[in-house]
């Protein structure tokens, strides 16, 4: 496996001349390898198609905010290549997580989420997955979690092909309800696709985040996504809400905010999720 003689040259201040280089898992959207060279190691995303570079941008300014947030570990962003586009990170040396490694992951996402900002949004639109997000600066939380999380997935064409005129019409109820349903607060510096896939363990056992979709949301959307799917201990949970108690009624409008990830996921990769859908908005709207 090589790598072109551009990227080549553009590595080698970083890890002097690379020897070596192996596929790693968890390409679904660009190719990923692992590149040794003679002073040292790193991760190499290299994009396919034309928005590669647009994404690896908004990939390395989402982790550059987290980073900046003090709280939890994310790779340095080592290089940002034109041609051909590609992301360059530190390589973290995979380790195994304790219980106190949740822990202290709950607690660390916790001291995240304190970062604050005086509108919901984020400095540019970014990516989730491979879809777009929109992030205009916006101060009411309500009108943004519509009109920028659930009526943008609508518009996308998955959402426009595979739910039908009830469904619309339920969602148009739900958007009634939304400022009656949804938690009072300001907005949070949140990692914004937080799934099982999306942070790894370094070699103290402490959590690193990966792939973000940043922004300034509710909080409460990192815990809907860690919910969904699986894949987190609940000694996680149970360490987060201890350093910061959630506002009441959490466990029951969850999959308010799960509903923004099951549109997205629809939109990706069809049809078998818009029976979660429904269920949402059957129990809501």
């Amino acid at each position: 496996m090589t790598l072109p003689q551009s990227l080549r040259e553009a590595l080698r201040p970083l890890l002097g001349a690379p020897d070596q280089v192996q596929a790693l898992s968890g390409g679904s959207i660009n190719d990923v390898r692992l590149v040794r060279g003679t002073k040292g190691s790193a991760v190499v995303k290299l994009g396919r198609g034309p928005r590669a570079r647009t994404m690896f941008a908004a990939e390395a300014e989402g982790l550059e905010a987290l980073g900046a947030a003090g709280a939890l570990r994310v790779p340095e962003v080592l290089l940002l290549h034109d041609e051909p586009p590609a992301l360059v990170l530190e390589y973290i040396q995979p380790g195994r997580p304790t219980r106190r490694s949740w822990e202290a992951f709950g607690e660390s996402l916790a001291q995240l989420h304190r970062t604050r900002a005086e509108a919901f949004g984020f400095v540019h639109d970014n990516f989730i997955g491979s879809l777009p997000q929109y992030n205009p600066p916006t101060s009411d939380g309500i009108e943004f979690y519509r009109k920028y999380r659930l009526e943008a997935q609508l518009d996308m064409d998955g959402c426009r092909r595979l739910l039908d005129h009830n469904d619309r019409r339920a969602f148009e109820r739900l958007f009634a309800r939304l400022p009656e349903l949804l938690p009072d607060e300001p907005p949070a510096l949140i990692h914004g696709d937080l799934w099982s896939g999306n942070f790894l363990w370094d070699a103290a056992g402490q959590a690193v985040l990966i792939d973000p979709a940043a922004c300034w949301c509710y909080r409460e959307m990192d815990i809907a996504m860690a919910q969904l799917f699986g894949g987190f201990d609940p000694v996680f949970f149970e360490a987060y809400a201890a350093a910061w108690p959630h506002e009441p009624g959490l466990p029951e409008r969850l999959d308010l905010f799960q509903l923004y990830y099951l549109l997205v996921h629809v939109n990706l990769f069809g049809g078998s999720y818009v029976g979660a859908v429904r269920r949402i908005l059957h129990r809501w709207a």
